[in-house]
């Protein structure tokens, strides 16, 4: 669901949470939720998603914030977004990267260098 054009974000970014509060940002983002604003969760999934993670309830700091309430029984995660946009970032730099260094070929074999790929010929006997 996507987060609410009046919803304040201010103060909730991906930076300032805890290491375990961004883990569950991860979970959510490794459960496919990769587009941005798409950041608003019922209670059950937040539950489900826990679960699966090895925990019996719902992060705290999402359920317990009454801020992050968009409507009953939907939360907002907004520091998702965060990740979501560096996640982005990363993988544009990093398939930059790799386009560069396709095409550089380094040849460093010697002219007087003869490669044969006949195993038989090239064996002195």
């Amino acid at each position: 669901m996507n987060l609410p054009t009046n919803y304040d974000t201010t103060g909730k970014t991906y930076n300032a949470l805890t290491r375990t509060q961004s883990a569950f940002v991860r979970f959510l983002y490794d459960a496919g939720f990769t587009t941005k604003d798409d950041v608003v969760f019922n209670r059950t999934y937040l539950t489900t998603l826990a679960n699966q993670h090895g925990v019996t309830w719902p992060p705290a700091w999402i359920v317990k914030d009454t801020t992050r309430c968009t409507k009953r029984g939907y939360y907002a995660v907004p520091e998702l977004n965060d990740y979501i946009v560096e996640q982005a970032a990363t993988a544009v730099v990093t398939t930059d990267n790799d386009s560069e260094e396709a095409h550089i070929v380094h040849d460093d074999l010697d002219s007087s260098i003869h490669v044969s790929d006949d195993l038989l010929t090239s064996m002195p006997i």
